[in-house]
């Protein structure tokens, strides 16, 4: 399986709208046209939707569906989700309504008619109303009555351009009024958004599932409050452009090895050495290397403040605690630990600098020297104090160099958030993972949204377990050097984000502690 399999399409709505065309219209050489296989991949497409949404109730019934069903094909992927969903329970268990925003059924897309057809075949008849121009008004008993039900947005797709009808606005904004204590889930798009930066008013979502390709207006800030977070669902869409692409989550991570051979031996699976922390945030290098002991290295030694030795040795035992002088200031001592560094750098597989180590003196030059010094055997993984200009400037080695930074760490570096790839064609720097929502793992030439995790992330630590994790994965480079620097750190980000997703399931997004996240990256692992 190539790299491409595990990555969905990012396109505007217009730059869809045209390939769409061109992939379910081709033509043979002789000039006929072949079958369009549109009805398969809206299948995969609404299956995919209905499931997304019976995993959000894995304990317990939803109280009603509501499916707002437009007369294009969204509307047919929003009945076959909904199909989904009512044949995953008893006959007549969930209440559903079916509100069709069109004026007739001869209106509606003929796929959309069979998906419909489907629906009352498995399902049965459902209440159905007609939302039309001259009778725009939401009907008042179709609305949400109770908490814990669904609401499924498919009215308006990438084929959209606004202003929405006034019909179509009422509606959505009474339902958006009502929806609150729902699951509210948008068929590719929110129902009223389009490339267009004109004001709009659209479909409030928690959740937008991204069908087939996933389209930019869900990528920008300012329109979360209509997107909620993105759930790419592919459907087998090719890749044509690895410029700009998503990664399919589950694929990414069942490309990550769980079984090891009978004969083997720790050594094996690489050796991680990680160099960080300080008196005043020793913390960071726990969470570095809890989390490398546990996606796998086989052998994690850390360079660490003499003050922490004894008390990390006893909390994380798995690990080989080298004790560093210290600076009166906390920070490590520049001789005692670039003369330790040299000693074990020959060893490692992996090195991972940065985390803790403040702004002193001593660490920027502790950091510059291994960014200098690190042999070309080994990945050199830089992350937070590790991420200033002068490092780069030390980078002159050819081997794998991995940057992890977050927006303002980026632009600490030179970057430009708008054109991220300029920083990476100046610096030899193999794949670069700029942290965010929806971090983005960089190459020179490509570019691959990572849309697993949650914003449960959005607090103090957080990257340092995705250091960990970065390097235990590359210092196993040798079980899989076919696989690309770029495929690696994917992997790390979406493995650290799939656990983060159960992490907050668990602890809840206010509560989670942080120190708790590596334990679940065993279960996040075995998602499928």
């Amino acid at each position: 399986m190539g790299a491409s399999d595990f990555k969905i399409p990012v396109m505007s709505c217009a730059q869809a709208k045209s390939w769409e065309k061109r992939f379910f219209n081709p033509a043979n050489e002789d000039g006929t046209r072949i079958p369009p296989r549109e009805r398969d991949f809206m299948l995969r497409a609404g299956n995919g939707i209905g499931d997304f949404i019976l995993s959000r109730f894995d304990y317990e019934v939803p109280s009603h569906l509501l499916v707002l069903v437009g007369k294009g094909h969204n509307g047919g992927d929003a009945l076959i989700a909904a199909r989904k969903i009512l044949k995953a329970f008893p006959q007549n268990t969930i209440p559903a309504k079916l509100v069709f925003f069109a004026e007739n059924w001869d209106a509606l897309a003929p796929l959309t008619m069979d998906a419909y057809e489907d629906f009352l075949r498995d399902c049965g008849s459902a209440p159905t109303c007609f939302v039309t121009r001259d009778t725009g008004s939401f009907p008042e008993d179709f609305l949400p009555e109770h908490r814990g039900g669904i609401i499924i947005d498919g009215i308006y797709g990438h084929g959209f351009r606004p202003p929405l009808q006034e019909n179509i606005l009422r509606a959505l904004t009474t339902v958006n009024a009502r929806a609150n204590g729902n699951l509210c889930v948008a068929v590719d798009l929110p129902s009223g958004l389009s490339d267009s930066p004109v004001p709009y008013y659209a479909f409030s979502a928690d959740f937008t599932c991204a069908t087939g390709i996933v389209k930019t207006p869900l990528l920008l800030p300012a329109n979360e409050k209509y997107v909620g977070r993105v759930v790419p669902i592919p459907v087998g869409f090719p890749v044509e452009s690895e410029a700009c692409c998503a990664a399919d989550t589950a694929s990414v991570l069942n490309a990550i090895p769980q079984k090891r051979p009978v004969f083997c031996d720790k050594r094996d699976f690489g050796h991680a050495l990680i160099v960080g922390g300080s008196r005043n945030m020793p913390g960071a290098l726990m969470l570095n290397t809890l989390a490398c002991l546990r996606a796998g290295a086989g052998l994690v030694s850390v360079l660490c403040p003499g003050s922490v030795h004894a008390a990390f040795a006893a909390r994380a035992p798995g690990a080989m605690w080298i004790p560093c002088k210290e600076a009166p200031d906390g920070s490590l001592d520049l001789r005692d630990t670039l003369e330790k560094f040299r000693k074990y750098v020959s060893r490692a597989d992996s090195v991972l600098c940065g985390s803790g180590m403040g702004n002193t003196p001593d660490a920027r030059a502790i950091v510059q020297a291994i960014a200098a010094e690190t042999p070309e055997k080994s990945a050199l993984i830089l992350d937070a104090d590790a991420l200033r200009p002068e490092t780069l400037t030390a980078l002159r080695r050819r081997g794998e160099n991995l940057l992890l930074p977050h927006a303002g760490e980026f632009l600490r570096l030179g970057g430009d958030l708008s054109a991220p790839k300029a920083l990476l064609k100046k610096h030899p720097i193999a794949a670069l993972a700029l942290k965010g929502a929806y971090t983005q793992v960089l190459s020179a030439e490509t570019g691959t949204y990572c849309f697993a995790g949650t914003s449960a992330l959005a607090r103090g630590g957080s990257g340092d377990v995705l250091a960990g994790i970065t390097a235990a994965l590359f210092a196993e480079r040798k079980q899989r050097p076919q696989v690309s620097a770029t495929e690696l750190l994917t992997q790390a980000v979406c493995w650290h984000g799939n656990a983060a997703r159960l992490w907050e399931e668990a602890e809840g997004p206010r509560c989670a502690d942080i120190a708790s996240l590596p334990a679940y990256l065993a279960a996040a692992l075995r998602q499928d």
